[in-house]
């Protein structure tokens, strides 16, 4: 009775996981949609675009970090499976220091370079210089606040409530949209949208500490240093933390296709590739929603040894999102024409089929590929598929430089069908299968 309990409340978990995440996503859209008119109005072009790369940069450097995020999630992990409160309690204190410092230290190193470059690289004008430096200002604070609520997110997600994480994230993004819309109307620049942001951020960050305290974790930043401290910090910054590092860099630049395409193709092939491209890669992103959503259970049963549900659960999941990003890809392929006619209009929505067949064929390879990299990622195991997971991205580049000249804006949904039909769609799973076999020895012998 008391496994059923868990297993129900594990399942009922995780759909609340699914559904916040995409309420995120659906908010983060409304919020964008809204707010870009507004911008173009009341900022104008050359406010609106600077901007954008603060927000650009501000995105990006939360990148520097992303060893630490994976590491932490499994420290923590880890911590919530044994119900050993002290050890989660003390990751919790390390990483706040280890990120807080890391966003300090960058919001000052990178904040000043920008503000060096406003007066030489750029060559702002001088009407939009005090504005470019205010908005640099302000989202060096933003950024740092930004560490500050992701600790409280990731303790959370460890204890298996993704849903109160992804709330707070919405909080913090309709906390912006509801202090951005006035602020504009009144004449706000730069410094106060960004000051907007960062007020959104400290709601959700005020939250997030009241429920944390409603489930009665006395987690604080105070501690002193022993040595299970420096233990804990030499897992986050040692080898995993690499591998963590390492699966990440690659990941980024993976999904970056409008950045190699335009760093190989220019700028008239980004604008064919991205009509065909933008609305699959966010069908792609859907689908892992998914997936990314099983990770804290899949550390916790990794963590607790439970082998036979871990590898039912692998195989179940990769059946589920075989058939769920089959049937997304084939839809896009038939469809994708049309809706990318009602978005962008007949005239300029390409008119040839094959693009969106190939597109349909990407959004199935990659959102079924996802599952078997989720699985490693929450072991911790990540040395085989980060040699996996180069080659791709090595195979993936050289192809689009092959076949550009030839295939244009083909050449990127060409390479990564290539990719996994060539090979990668089978040797995604089969390193996941070994990973658990390696890790819980012959007890998966018993769960086959």
């Amino acid at each position: 009775m008391n496994r059923l309990k868990r297993l129900f409340g594990q399942h009922r978990a995780y759909a609340a996981a699914v559904a916040t995440s995409y309420g995120q996503l659906a908010v983060s859209m409304g919020v964008q949609l809204l707010m870009v008119p507004l911008y173009l109005q009341y900022l104008g072009d050359y406010r609106f675009g600077a901007l954008m790369m603060l927000l650009s940069f501000v995105n990006f450097a939360a990148f520097g970090v992303v060893w630490l995020s994976g590491a932490m999630q499994r420290a923590f992990g880890e911590a919530f499976a044994r119900k050993d409160e002290q050890e989660f309690r003390s990751v919790y204190a390390v990483a706040k220091w280890m990120f807080v410092g890391y966003a300090v230290v960058l919001a000052i190193v990178v904040g000043g370079g920008l503000v060096v470059l406003v007066d030489t690289v750029f060559e702002t004008p001088p009407e939009h210089r005090d504005s470019v430096v205010g908005g640099i200002v302000g989202g060096a604070v933003h950024f740092v606040l930004m560490y500050l609520l992701s600790i409280d997110r990731v303790a959370l997600t460890a204890r298996g409530r993704q849903a109160s994480a992804n709330v707070l994230t919405m909080v913090s993004q309709v906390g912006f949209a509801l202090l951005g819309v006035p602020v504009l109307m009144l004449g706000g620049d730069l410094l106060h949208l960004m000051l907007c942001f960062a007020a959104g951020t400290v709601t959700a960050i005020v939250l997030g500490r009241l429920h944390l305290r409603k489930l009665s974790l006395s987690l604080t930043a105070r501690v002193r240093p022993r040595p299970f401290h420096r233990d804990i910090a030499g897992r986050l910054m040692g080898r995993t933390g690499g591998a963590y590092l390492i699966y990440g860099t690659v990941m980024l630049v993976l999904q970056a296709d409008v950045l190699i395409v335009g760093w190989i193709g220019g700028p008239e092939t980004v604008a064919q590739f991205v009509l065909v491209w933008r609305l699959a890669e966010l069908g792609v992103m859907a689908l892992w929603r998914f997936t990314d959503a099983q990770i804290p259970f899949i550390i916790h049963r990794d963590a607790c040894g439970e082998t036979a549900e871990l590898i039912r659960s692998l195989r179940r999941s990769m059946v589920l999102m075989w058939g769920g990003s089959a049937l997304a890809g084939a839809s896009y392929a038939a469809l994708g024409p049309w809706v990318v006619s009602l978005w962008v209009g007949a005239e300029k929505a390409p008119t040839e089929h094959l693009p969106y067949i190939l597109a349909g064929g990407a959004v199935m390879w990659l959102g079924a590929g996802r599952v078997a990299m989720s699985f490693v990622y929450a072991t911790a195991r990540l040395r085989a598929l980060n040699i996996v997971l180069v080659l791709e991205l090595a195979a993936k580049v050289l192809l689009i430089y092959v076949l550009l000249p030839s295939f244009g804006m083909l050449a990127p949904l060409i390479a990564i069908n290539v990719c996994y039909a060539g090979g990668l769609a089978v040797v995604y799973p089969l390193i996941a299968f070994r990973v658990i076999r390696s890790r819980h020895g012959r007890e998966i012998e018993a769960a086959a």
